[in-house]
């Protein structure tokens, strides 16, 4: 019964089509978060046919949902998808006229780039992140959590001493390059850095750092 109401739907499109002398209908979308976002239609015609094009519109409105697969689940690494579908006609089969969808697409996916570094430290430094600290982590939202390998009493001058570290790899989190093939460095997507003790090595203290951003991946769906 579906299989027959859109057949329907389409010979009618395809009629006002004709009708409207239509040249090209562009459909706008953007979806995810599990719900379609904001949604345009363009059609180009000759006629000026306002009541025929409205229809027309209602009939692309219900099809283009039928013919294309749009996705709208979001989940934690897909975000969601935005894009065009063109619409054209294709008359070469005179017994089954019919109007075809074709969609281009860019999907959004929120990737993690991870990686470890090393900080070289002085004696100072060195002492207290060995004597004191057994780790920290920091970065998403701006505050550093601290934990201490016991209860102690630290100088004002010690605690300045393990602020300006954390916060230079802080600086050095916020500057790191990502090295992935589908992160774009020209646009402004990063949504949270984050850092993290590893351990002192040496003259040095192993950090891990993880760079949250948005990857863009292009689609093109006949």
């Amino acid at each position: 019964m579906a299989k027959k109401e859109n057949l329907t739907k389409m010979r009618e499109a395809v009629k006002l089509w004709k009708e409207c002398k239509v040249e090209f209908a562009t459909f706008t979308f953007s979806c995810g978060g599990d719900d379609m976002h904001d949604t345009e239609w363009e059609i180009k015609a000759k006629s000026n046919n306002k009541k025929k094009l409205g229809e027309l519109e209602s009939l692309l409105d219900e099809l283009v949902y039928k013919e294309v697969e749009f996705y709208t689940d979001s989940d934690g690494r897909y975000q969601g998808e935005f894009g065009i579908v063109d619409v054209t006609i294709d008359e070469d089969d005179k017994d089954d006229v019919r109007l075809f969808f074709i969609k281009d697409s860019t999907s959004e996916f929120t990737e993690c780039y991870e990686e470890e570094i090393n900080v070289e430290m002085n004696e100072t430094e060195k002492r207290l992140f060995t004597d004191y600290i057994q780790t920290f982590e920091g970065g998403r939202d701006d505050n550093t959590v601290i934990d201490y390998k016991m209860d102690c009493i630290l100088s004002d001058e010690e605690k300045k001493v393990i602020d300006n570290f954390i916060e230079k790899i802080s600086e050095i989190t916020n500057n790191l390059e990502i090295r992935a093939d589908d992160y774009d460095p020209h646009s402004d997507n990063d949504r949270w850095n984050m850092f993290t003790m590893v351990g002192v090595n040496g003259d040095y203290l192993t950090v891990n750092i993880q760079k949250n951003y948005t990857a863009l991946i292009e689609n093109h769906i006949g």
